[in-house]
């Protein structure tokens, strides 16, 4: 499991990388789908770290870690779902109530 450890750290530093330029870019953009494309990249680099702990901490403790990672991605992809739901939600009733033809 150690020879994944290098390519599975940088990943994670590319990853890290991509989430803060998607995040600035989206605050300063004002634009919620780059903003909630970094939120996901982040819980993908959670993930990416589970694995990196896991392949660091040897074989008998890598499968028990695995879970937890896949586990906290498929959640917060779920939850970052939920959140873009609810903000298009809120744009559609503010278009209407504006008297705004949705897009």
């Amino acid at each position: 499991m150690a020879h994944r450890r290098k390519p599975l750290t940088v990943a994670l530093g590319l990853n890290t990388v991509v989430f803060v330029v998607e995040v600035a870019g989206g605050i300063q953009a004002s634009s919620l789908s780059l903003v909630i494309d970094g939120v996901h990249n982040l819980s993908d680099e959670v993930a990416l770290g589970f694995l990196v702990l896991a392949s660091a901490m040897g074989t008998g403790l890598s499968s028990r870690l695995l879970r937890p990672a896949n586990l906290f991605n498929s959640v917060g992809l779920l939850a970052i779902g939920g959140l873009y739901s609810g903000e298009s939600s809120n744009a559609s009733r503010s278009r209407c109530r504006l008297g705004a033809s949705s897009p």
